[in-house]
């Protein structure tokens, strides 16, 4: 299978729009080729209809010429002198009336004969042929007029018989003087004229063939040889014929025609008019209307596409916007809330995700809130915990230098263990809260970061501050806590001891420097000194100890 087929749409609107619109487009395609086959088929049922029609108006013409034929033979059994000539049996002015009325009225034959059927004089032909134009001459006048039959049967001519493979229509009008004395009879031939005339009226090509052992044999025609059908074994009807002329499709029909021929009696034959029309003519309206209907169905695919396209963009924007949402969530970002979609133009299942993708982040919010309490702010006093107040220290430490020194205090209670021990530790987290409440004023004022570091020590973190500055705010933490602390009641005294350092002065990495600060812390409790700066003679790890 092609890529492009295995691959998917990059855009949710294309994805959700190229199904629909293929249905839709297969759909055409399908209604089109039904269409294709229904204008095939209803321009074969008009040609076939037209051909039918043309046999019609052929039959009519032969009538007609019939009528024309019965006419001039009456004028000429009406002639005196012709009447004379036969009753006195002047064969020389019967053969010279014959051959003069028979070339005006084109004739292809005149024939006299008595009344017992037996030729007289006769002309156009040879009197050794005449045994069955007179057989069919006779039953011409005791037949009764035939009923005309359905399309599909044969067509019977009066009159017609096969002399010398010629197809001659004849009539035959008595000779009364004032008896009847004999028959004058004149025959036409269905010739290339009567075809042209067929082809003037209807439009049609034609041909006349007659039926020889050794094949089909033109006798007349305005369609090519190359063109009639391969052979005329088949009977009655056959509308099926599809010809072929200089690349051009042809639907024909083969009507046959009754024929008496041969020089005995009883001996029959048959003629095949072909009729023969274009098909390509015949499918031009159809074709016209195809092609608009082609037109129309494009024109709608390309609206149909738009309107589909602007209606997945429709629902597929919520559908997108929710998809931003989740990465945003995902990569962490959950300040932002998550648009809701507008209730008029978008379907309830997607408000109701809507609603969900916000309820989810407004709960994500909270937890990470929860958790970065837990992690960054003591839960007993409300203040920054150690890892916090490390944070914060390091990055401070990124931006000093020696003429932006920062200084870090640590102070540890006195007793605090005593206190825990005799009184029980809820009390001891009601002291806590109590230091903490008493410190947040002093930092606040100095513009220090306050922070609870673990047990009962405390941290305080002062930006651009020498040592001078930090004695200061180590001295007013001091103060704070002088005032006894009441508590449930009781009266506790509260101190402690602070240590401090600086920064680069004494370290530069925060670990390094909160561990110079504790040990400042505990050497100012051991010494009772209430505040001191650290010095590496009070750390025996250090090299200044040694």
């Amino acid at each position: 299978m092609p890529k492009l087929f295995r691959r998917r749409p990059r855009s949710l609107a294309l994805y959700i729009a190229l199904p629909f619109v293929g249905m839709v487009l297969l759909w055409q395609a399908v209604g089109l080729w039904l269409t294709h086959g229904a204008i095939d088929r209803s321009a074969t049922r008009s040609i076939e209809a037209e051909l039918l029609t043309g046999r019609r108006v052929f039959e009519q013409l032969l009538a007609q010429r019939s009528g024309r034929l019965a006419e001039g033979a009456r004028l000429l059994a009406s002639d005196n002198g012709f009447r004379s000539a036969v009753a006195g049996g002047d064969l020389a002015a019967m053969e010279s009336a014959l051959r003069e009325h028979g070339q005006r009225l084109h004739a292809a034959l005149a024939l006299v004969v008595d009344t017992d059927w037996r030729p007289l004089a006769a002309t156009g032909i040879d009197m050794r042929t005449l045994a069955p134009l007179l057989v069919e001459a006779r039953e011409l006048q005791h037949e009764a007029p035939r009923v005309p039959a359905g399309a599909d049967a044969e067509m019977h001519v009066p009159g017609l018989v096969g002399v010398q493979e010629r197809p001659l229509q004849i009539v035959a009008v008595p000779i009364q003087v004032p008896r009847r004395v004999g028959w004058v009879l004149l025959g036409f031939e269905i010739d290339q004229t009567l075809l042209a005339q067929l082809g003037a009226i209807t439009g049609l090509r034609s041909v006349l063939t007659v039926d020889r052992p050794a094949g089909a044999r033109m006798l007349a025609g305005t369609l090519q040889a190359r063109m009639l059908p391969p052979s005329h074994e088949h009977g009655g009807l056959r509308c099926d014929l599809m010809l072929q002329q200089d690349g051009e499709d042809w639907q024909a029909c083969d009507f046959r025609i009754d024929l008496q021929v041969g020089s005995a009696p009883g001996q029959h034959g048959h003629l095949h008019l072909v009729l023969a029309r274009a098909v390509a003519p015949a499918l031009q309206p159809f074709r016209e209307l195809q092609h608009q209907q082609i037109e129309l169905a494009a024109v709608a695919l390309v609206l149909l596409a738009l309107g589909s396209m602007a209606l997945a963009r429709r629902f597929s924007a919520p559908i997108l916007a929710l998809r931003q949402a989740a990465e945003r969530l995902g990569a962490g970002e959950l300040a932002e809330p998550v648009a809701q979609p507008d209730p008029a133009r978008t379907p309830p299942d997607l408000q109701r995700l809507a609603r969900s993708f916000e309820a989810m982040r407004q709960a994500v919010q909270q937890r990470e809130h929860r958790i970065g309490r837990l992690a960054y702010w003591d839960p007993l006093t409300g203040l920054p915990n150690r890892a916090q107040f490390v944070d914060r220290l390091g990055a401070q430490l990124a931006l000093c230098d020696a003429a932006r020194p920062l200084a870090v205090l640590m102070l540890d209670l006195d007793r605090f263990k005593h206190v825990n021990d005799a009184l029980g530790h809820p009390f001891g987290d009601l002291m806590l809260r109590k230091v903490a409440s008493r410190l947040e004023p002093t930092a606040r004022q100095a513009g220090a970061l306050l922070a609870r570091l673990g047990g009962d020590e405390f941290g305080l973190l002062l930006p651009r501050a020498g040592v001078e500055h930090a004695r200061e705010v180590a001295q007013a933490v001091l103060q704070a806590l002088q005032a006894p602390l009441r508590i449930d009641g009781q009266l506790v005294d509260c101190s402690g001891g602070m240590g401090i350092a600086l920064a680069p002065a004494h370290a530069t990495q925060a670990e390094a420097l909160l561990g110079q600060v504790e040990v400042a812390m505990y050497a100012a409790k051991r010494r009772l000194a209430g505040v001191l700066v650290y010095e590496p003679s009070m750390d025996s790890r250090s090299s200044g100890s040694l």
